[in-house]
């Protein structure tokens, strides 16, 4: 039988130990111990590391609110061909057209 446990060597106690000693009741164990290295810290240590998390952050929320846009302009879309348009004007009608169309090509 093989485990393989990580941890941080703050995390070592005697229960740990316990729990090992039963696991392996009777039986001669051999214990390897490695540094891990933190990849974290070697992929932030270059300014385009860095800059690369945020940019796939910043462009998942734009693509998330695009949809959120466009699901209420097909749903002020679909209120006009019920005929309930709720534009006081003509100039208002368009312009919310036009901001259909600009979400429906962000998607």
């Amino acid at each position: 039988m093989t485990s393989t446990y990580t941890m941080r060597s703050s995390e070592l106690s005697e229960d740990f130990i316990n729990s090992l000693q039963q696991m392996f009741r009777g039986k001669k164990i051999e214990i390897k111990v490695r540094a891990l290295d933190d990849e974290s810290d070697y992929l932030l240590s270059a300014e385009k590391n860095k800059a690369h998390p945020m940019h796939s952050i910043k462009k998942t929320m734009l693509t998330q609110a695009n949809k959120v846009k466009t699901i209420a302009a097909m749903n002020e879309f679909q209120a006009v061909l019920d005929g309930d348009t709720g534009w006081a004007t003509e100039e208002e009608m368009l312009s919310d057209m036009a901001d259909f169309r600009r979400a429906r090509l962000n998607l």
